[in-house]
């Protein structure tokens, strides 16, 4: 086994204080991120992803707390039946603001009585995120004869 000698190691050398202004080429939390195009290798700002939406729940009639609409006593004695389909604004505090028949059910009698209960009736607003905002929302009526 040959010895081995040991060789003094070199001192250290002084350390030199970090300047407090970045290189040209660091990034910074404020700067945009980069991509580089293939044609001209310029260096361009890459846009940010586009923002989630925020969940939509529809408004809708509180069917518990709405009474059912009146049939008309002259519809009944005639037999009359039909569906009634309605879009309601409903405001951001669950009234609604307008109602435009949409698909009338073939009677006058019973497309007013539809009209006529809708006005007085409250919903559940419907909501952006957590937020209650106005919005339509469709609204079938069926009369039927039992």
């Amino acid at each position: 086994m040959t010895p081995v000698s040991e060789t003094p190691s070199p001192a250290p050398e002084p350390m030199t204080p970090v300047s407090e202004t970045p290189s040209p080429f660091e990034e910074r939390a404020s700067d945009p991120p980069l991509a580089v195009s293939k044609e001209s290798r310029a260096i361009e700002p890459v846009a940010p992803p586009p923002p989630v939406p925020a969940p939509v729940k529809e408004a809708r009639p509180a069917y518990k707390k709405n009474p059912p609409p009146s049939y008309p006593r002259s519809a009944r004695r005639r037999g009359m039946e039909g569906k009634v389909l309605l879009e309601v604004f409903v405001s951001a505090q669950g009234k609604p603001e307008k109602i435009k028949l949409l698909e009338s059910s073939g009677h006058g009698v019973l497309d007013r009585a539809a009209l006529s209960a809708v006005r007085s009736w409250i919903f559940e607003p419907g909501t952006i995120g957590d937020r209650p905002v106005g919005m339509w929302v469709r609204v079938p009526i069926r009369f039927e004869l039992k």
